[in-house]
């Protein structure tokens, strides 16, 4: 063997000295270690081969496992394409990476097509080379024998020669320089490369063969999991509201990059993801070679002093084919409504530089939706929902007052939370405190919400990344992953939807798992569209609705389900029931009705005559969300079933693991809840229970029972929210509102919620001193001078004001708020910026302290032409923490308990956001110095 005698001759004379025995041992030493040959026969259920096509003038028609056609064991793969024109296609598959030594490396695959031409390759890196330009390591192709036998199979060789590799080695070395590190070379990719006719071109593949496989060392670089050789060149176009990726319409989900692995991205299923930096090659070269598109910040020319210069004044340089892998330009987040001009320079530059391509330009915005949608083709628009007084409902209204507010026909997407906002998360670090956790629940339901809305992009915000290990992460991406699974499914109906309505109504009876007992069986009844009575009966709770949001589309008519449960944006309940009933309203005679999961669809019984006004449908059960697609076309049910057997066993896996996962972190917490004296009834049965059905859902997968598998999982959960729900409820039951404690914003938080309310137990001096002296309004003069602040925005057509006024029905003064139509023009539908707005002097507060902020607020009208009504915040909490009022009604007593971090001034913010009228009495900020404040390290 030349190379372990060179290897052994390398090492000096001093080995011959020695004897033969430890020359023996040496040589064992340094030989490569061999592996099984690599070997797929094509046999399971799941394809395997990448496929990339010229997509313009061609589609890929069909791409399964046959078990009809073949040629060893029990299948083969199948593809079908149907090209226009003349097209070229190309598939690749993994191998066991195998290192290129004296004996040459052999792959063998057979295959049978209607077409000649196949051409078979491998893909030989070279790991220790690294091309300067792309910062990537160095590949090139081995071509082997082409395909001549149309209509039979054949067997298609490649080998590794050692003519072959030293003519490689010399252009390498002509292209690199002369010392460049050509060693460890190995195989680890196969590509099938053909021509395709015009009309239909059928391709059969089984039995890959590659041996002899001797695995490279563990220190060696490996190239990443990668697509084809040849990049696909992505058409992507806007029209109107729609996103065309290669004349296909696209639903976008879209992720921040943090230096993942791309092939971590890939897995989670994200299509594509936004880069900062447009020059970062070797970042969005390797994502693109995983299959996820590239989101990228351009270039700008600014001037001297940081602003962006008119393109009249400074132009960009033309944008080169080096950035091809970049889908769209990103220029910015969280741009406020006085950024347009800045915008739309910079606008003006790529629209010069970028001739060739002419990208799709995308922002998301604070404000100003109608001239940002002049501006970008995708225009995005965000909040945070998760531990705010913004319940899902009214947060997918506003969303779709968003769309009203800007161009009719704009491209409109969101940034759904995947945490709690970072400067939170900080302050309780500061504090000693844990931090936060979203519960994987409010991820589908924020989700949904925004889905329903019509958004026809999302994108899964995160600051750090989502691969951490901090308590609820992993959850946060087992669910990530099973959204993926339900948008891709769903992605026709979702690119090209518009919603047409929202509906409504009580659930009569909550669904339970296995050996849980229930209430007495009566169904539910929904109407898609509009509203309708429930039936008789007593609803189980009064905070338990669905809407369910008819969504039309050129492939039928989707419609989702979104359980809106008060307050579930804190802690989710149960949400579940049996035996539901929808009534959809102008659905064709010979529509069908299929429900859609990642592990099953079914279809579903349909009455025309049940009820006035619609079709009746049942489902047997409802548990967060549901998706059911109306089509006439009757091959539409097994498309689906074909696009869901693909993704079925991950799909059960994820649910399965999540409820593991989460039952572990809700053990966690019930336990020190009890350790505090905040025990529920019947917990240990409902953990046990909980922890049964897990174990059950994994035996199920091991069964291959998915639809079981996943069920069991559903039901797990179900009865973990049932019990944060109560520890919840428990937590709130004193308080004005869920705001009112910084520590019941999530079920995670309840122990420091428990152990403050200990500490204010135990004050003895019960302060009653109001730091905001003014706060009663008494006095004129003292309000004159003590530094409150008013402010009214210029909104065309609203008068607005703020004034003392003798309170109606009370003793003295208090604040009037309002805003109201001026001249007698008509009320605008939507209000962009608040009318007014009042803040308090700023208190003095200590580090340590406990502020009880109280007052009296009552709105004397409904607020219209916004979503947010009136808004009372303080400067600690911040609007994420604010209190809302929206519907008129009596006097309403508030309070808020704020931990104080740092010696600083507290202020309170008061904002009228539409027309409306509200009255402010008694606002007290009250200093509590209790005992023990400080609680113990994050562990």
């Amino acid at each position: 063997m030349t190379l372990r005698a060179n290897r052994v001759h390398e090492v000096g004379v001093s080995v011959r000295r020695h004897s033969a025995w430890f020359v023996v041992c040496l040589l064992l030493c340094v030989a490569p270690v061999a592996a099984a040959d690599f070997l797929e026969g094509f046999d399971g259920p799941q394809t395997s081969w990448t496929i990339a096509t010229d997509s313009k003038t061609c589609r890929v028609v069909d791409h399964l496992r046959h078990d009809k056609i073949l040629r060893f064991g029990t299948g083969s793969e199948n593809v079908v394409f149907d090209a226009q024109q003349i097209a070229r296609a190309e598939l690749t598959h993994g191998l066991s990476p195998a290192r290129v030594l004296d004996e040459p490396l052999t792959a063998n695959v057979w295959i049978r097509s209607n077409r000649a031409g196949a051409k078979f390759s491998l893909r030989l890196v070279y790991p220790h080379l690294t091309d300067p330009e792309t910062g990537l390591i160095v590949f090139r192709l081995v071509d082997g024998e082409v395909y001549q036998s149309e209509g039979k199979w054949q067997m298609l060789t490649c080998k590794t020669s050692e003519k072959e590799l030293n003519r490689r080695s010399q252009l390498l070395r002509a292209q690199y320089g002369a010392k460049c590190d050509l060693t460890d070379a190995y195989v680890d990719r196969a590509f099938i490369s053909m021509e395709l006719g015009v009309g239909a071109t059928e391709l059969f593949i089984d039995e890959l063969k590659l041996g002899p496989v001797v695995s490279p060392s563990a220190d060696i670089p490996v190239l990443p999991e990668a697509g084809p050789a040849v990049a696909e060149l992505n058409d992507v176009k806007m029209q109107h509201d729609r996103l065309l990726i290669n004349g296909k319409p696209r639903f976008p989900v879209i992720l921040p990059y943090h230096g993942e692995p791309p092939a971590e991205l890939a897995n989670l299923g994200v299509n594509m993801a936004w880069v900062p930096r447009h020059d970062d090659r070797q970042v969005i070269d390797s994502l693109a070679q995983v299959g996820i598109g590239v989101i990228a910040t351009p270039p700008l020319a600014l001037s001297p002093e940081g602003g962006i210069l008119d393109a009249e004044n400074a132009g960009l340089a033309p944008l080169g084919e080096e950035l091809d892998p970049i889908l769209f330009w990103m220029l910015g987040n969280e741009i406020p409504a006085n950024g347009a001009k800045r915008l739309g320079n910079w606008r003006k530059q790529l629209l010069s530089a970028d001739r060739r391509r002419h990208r799709p330009l995308m922002a998301n915005i604070t404000g100003g939706e109608r001239a940002f949608s002049r501006l970008v083709a995708m225009l995005g628009m965000s909040r945070p929902v998760q531990g705010t007084s913004l319940d899902y409902a009214r947060y997918r209204d506003w969303l779709t007052d968003r769309q009203l507010a800007a161009r009719p026909g704009s491209f409109m997407w969101t940034w759904i939370d995947t945490e709690y906002p970072p400067e939170l998360v900080a302050t309780r670090l500061t504090q000693k405190l844990i931090p936060p956790v979203m519960e994987p629940e409010q991820l589908r339901l924020q989700t949904f919400s925004a889905l329903s809305s019509g958004m026809r992009g999302l994108g899964f915000w995160s600051t750090q990344g989502l691969f951490n290990e901090g308590a609820g992460a992993a959850e946060t991406r087992l669910m990530l992953k099973q959204l993926q699974f339900d948008m891709k499914l769903l992605e026709p109906w979702l690119a090209t939807g518009s919603p047409v309505g929202n509906a409504k109504f009580q659930m009569l009876r909550p669904t339970s798992p296995p050996n849980i007992a229930t209430a007495a069986r009566k169904p539910a009844v929904v109407h898609a569209g509009h509203a309708v009575p429930a039936p008789t009966g007593k609803p189980a709770t009064d905070s338990a609705h669905i809407s369910a949001t008819l969504l039309e589309s050129d492939f039928g008519t989707l419609l989702l389900g979104t359980w809106f449960e008060n307050d579930s944006q804190f802690v989710p309940g149960r949400m579940a029931a049996n035996d539901v009933q929808i009534v959809v309203p102008g659905v064709k005679e010979t529509a069908k009705f299929w429900e859609v999961t990642t592990t099953e669809i079914r279809p579903l019984v349909s009455d025309r005559n049940a009820v006035p006004g619609g079709t009746l449908i049942r489902l047997q059960q409802f548990e967060l969300t549901t998706a059911i697609v109306i089509s006439s076309d009757l091959s539409l049910g097994a498309d689906l079933r074909r696009r869901m057997r693909e993704i079925q066993a991950e799909s059960a896996t994820c649910v399965v693991q999540l409820a593991r996962a989460k039952l572990k972190r809700v053990e966690g917490v019930v336990t020190e809840l009890q350790s505090l004296g905040r025990a529920q009834p019947d917990v240990d049965r409902m953990l046990k229970k909980a922890r049964q059905l897990a174990e059950t859902g994994a035996k199920d997968l091991e069964r291959k029972d998915f639809v079981a598998a996943r069920k069991n999982g559903d039901y797990a959960l179900q009865m973990l929210r049932v019990l944060q729900r109560a520890h919840w409820d428990d937590a709130v039951a004193t308080s004005t509102h869920p705001i009112s404690s910084p520590h019941t914003i999530c079920f995670q938080t309840l122990p420091d919620h428990w152990r403050m309310q200990a500490r204010i137990q135990a004050d003895r001096t019960r302060s009653t001193e109001n730091l905001l002296h003014s706060g009663d309004f008494e006095d004129e003069d003292t309000f004159r001078t003590a530094g409150w602040q008013h402010a009214q925005n210029d909104v065309p057509g609203i008068a607005a004001t703020a004034e003392l006024v003798q309170a109606p029905g009370r003793k003295g003064f208090c604040l009037r708020m309002a805003a109201g139509v001026a001249d007698d023009k008509p009320a605008p539908l939507i209000i962009a910026a608040a009318p007014v707005t009042v803040v308090t002097p700023s208190v003095p507060v200590q580090n340590g302290q406990t502020l009880r902020i109280q007052g009296n607020v009552k709105l004397l009208r409904n607020v219209s032409g916004t979503r947010d009504g009136f808004q009372i915040c303080d400067s600690i909490g911040g609007a994420a923490k604010a209190i809302h009022w929206t519907e008129s009604g009596e006097w309403h007593r508030f309070e808020i308990l704020r931990e104080v971090a740092a010696t600083e001034s507290v202020s309170l913010k008061l904002t009228l956001f539409g027309i409306g009228e509200v009255l402010i009495d008694d606002l007290k900020i009250e200093p509590l110095d209790l005992p023990g404040a400080s609680l113990p390290p994050v562990e």
